[in-house]
């Protein structure tokens, strides 16, 4: 029992130790510390009757030998439930930093997006293709195909042998 409970002291540890840099990160974070927080909750219970029995182990053999007996020494066990406890207050604190930390971040790239869509549309604005109005008699239309700017001889033939 008191091995288990050093083994799960020692992984809830190491997983707190992980900073996370990124949403996704974030969420795993989120769920890694919720599933500690219940299996600690879960293993308080084992964790107070281990170290009952071993208060009444060196009770016992310890009126009964003048020494320890079959009593373990919990100190250590002890000394890592509560730097759990600290690292648990902690990896919550650290992970409100890195969220907002993250929404800084994406709050700085949205600012530079818009002020790089805010340029472009002030390009586009400027480089755009005006609207005519076709209707308009007084707009001068260009044509699409350029018109021949003199005429010749050779055109009255074509139109003529055209029309026959």
């Amino acid at each position: 029992a008191v091995a288990e409970l050093e083994r799960f002291v020692d992984d809830a540890a190491d997983t707190l130790a992980s900073r996370p840099q990124n949403v996704d990160e974030v969420g795993q974070a989120n769920a890694a510390f919720r599933e500690i927080a219940d299996r600690k909750a879960a293993l308080r219970a084992q964790y107070e009757k281990a170290e009952q029995k071993n208060r009444l182990l060196r009770t016992v053999a310890g009126a009964a030998s003048g020494g320890v007996g079959g009593a373990v020494n919990f100190a250590g066990l002890q000394s890592k439930w509560e730097n759990l406890e600290l690292s648990m207050e902690y990896h919550e604190m650290m992970v409100r930093e890195q969220v907002g930390s993250i929404k800084s971040s994406i709050e700085s790239r949205q600012l530079a997006f818009n002020n790089e869509l805010i340029k472009f549309t002030k390009r586009w604005s400027e480089a755009k293709p005006k609207q005519v109005n076709v209707n308009d008699p007084n707009v001068a239309i260009v044509p699409a195909v350029p018109l021949p700017l003199h005429h010749n001889d050779n055109d009255d033939d074509m139109e003529h042998n055209h029309n026959d």
